[in-house]
């Protein structure tokens, strides 16, 4: 077994220089190990489908999905790994955004049962709330989306002014970290399972300590009817169904490192407008020994062990996704000792395209859903006024619609 070591070191974007955070991750490092080689297939973690009883989140399913499918806005057919309409923010299709919402939504979402009525009066700095002791608020300067995007953090998020100012209503929540990840002697369903039942409360495999009242789905479910109540002008009220159920489809989910790994199972189970990953997804120790990038990323030579054995990776990174596979994006640093890992991760998963640095002039963002860079652990989206900045990359990953890029208040 591999010994753990829990790094969270974050960088200034663009310097070598990093702060390693002992003990906060509950993340192991790798050393890789040879064995069988990679599969692309397998069960994956279970979860409970159909309308959970004792209020759990509608619409899970036993970790099955449309993978492969188009994302918003784009035209490939099933099965593909197209990512059409993601240059230039991906938000074609039906809809309106701003007093409609809801632009570009596929077939297989929830579409909203009524128009987004934001009627807060333009400001002059973002509105923000306490709900829970997380911020959430949105800025009324923005043309409103219609996208409400939960912020993870690690294990605690918050209203995140880069959404804010582009238009997303941003929601911060906080969740119980799942202790001994990797720790590879709880078997492989382990770490979904965790992070499963922290989404919904209900029980996966063993584990069942997140009750469905202090769940993820739960305090933003509560939370939604809250703010519509208090914030009637505001209109949160617009994310949830005529049942006061989430209405997923115009929800993303992102987070930093424990939270980045959360974010990419919870799309595994419902269907989300998107999943951001920041110094994450990760859930394996697959990477090479030493962890940090050798150099720029060559196909010939991975960062991660070919030969990896699977019982050093979670089982629900094979697992069918009800989100589309185009709609997962991730954010990774070079000087990350988790890098090796998480760049397996995608991999793992096949997120869309190779990997392509955003940091380099001439790169084709809109060619790929993996971005890396010259940095440390970094949360990216916190950083992202850190030059050289990750306006671009950010602005694709979250579906910006160009209209409301680069805001010059």
């Amino acid at each position: 077994m591999h010994a753990h070591r829990h790094p969270l070191a974050f960088a200034v974007f663009g310097s070598l220089l990093s702060l390693n955070w002992v003990g906060l991750l509950g993340c192991s490092s790798s050393d890789g190990a040879a064995g069988a080689p990679i599969a692309t297939g397998g069960t994956g973690a279970s979860a409970s489908g159909g309308q959970p009883s004792g209020g759990g989140v509608s619409g899970s399913s036993s970790l099955a999905g449309a993978a492969g499918q188009t994302t918003n806005g784009g035209s490939s057919s099933a099965g593909s790994t197209s990512i059409a309409g993601t240059n230039g923010a991906g938000m074609g299709g039906t809809g309106t955004i701003g007093s409609g919402g809801s632009a570009g939504l596929d077939p297989g979402d929830t579409a909203p049962w009524r128009p987004l009525n934001v009627t807060a009066p333009a400001g002059t700095k973002p509105i923000s709330h306490t709900l829970n002791g997380n911020t959430v608020g949105l800025d009324p300067r923005a043309t409103p989306l219609g996208k409400l995007v939960i912020d993870l953090g690690v294990t605690s998020g918050g209203y995140q002014p880069w959404l804010g100012k582009r238009g997303f209503h941003v929601f911060g929540v906080s969740f119980p970290m799942c202790a001994n990840i990797n720790d590879w002697a709880l078997g492989r369903d382990y770490d979904g399972d965790c992070r499963l039942n922290t989404f919904d409360g209900l029980t996966h495999g063993t584990q069942s300590s997140v009750s469905v009242a202090d769940s993820i789905a739960n305090k933003i479910k509560v939370g939604l009817k809250q703010l519509q109540t208090d914030h009637a002008e505001e209109d949160w009220g617009y994310f949830l169904n005529q049942d006061d159920s989430v209405r997923w489809s115009d929800v993303a989910f992102t987070g930093m490192s424990h939270g980045a790994s959360t974010a990419a199972v919870i799309g595994t189970a419902v269907r989300l407008y998107r999943v951001v990953s920041r110094s994450g997804p990760r859930d394996n120790t697959c990477g090479i020994a030493g962890g940090k990038a050798q150099g720029d990323f060559n196909r010939a030579t991975p960062p991660w062990d070919p030969n990896c054995m699977p019982n050093e990776i979670a089982s629900w990174l094979d697992a069918p996704h009800a989100t589309p596979i185009t709609r997962f994006y991730a954010f990774v640093g070079m000087q990350d000792v988790e890098y090796g890992d998480i760049m397996f991760a995608l991999e793992r998963q096949h997120y869309p395209g190779d990997p392509v640095r955003w940091d380099m002039t001439g790169s084709d963002l809109s060619s790929t859903t993996r971005y890396y860079a010259d940095a440390g652990h970094l949360d990216f989206l916190a950083a992202a006024m850190v030059p050289p900045n990750t306006d671009d990359a950010l602005n694709i990953a979250f579906g910006v619609p160009p209209a409301n890029q680069h805001p010059t208040f």
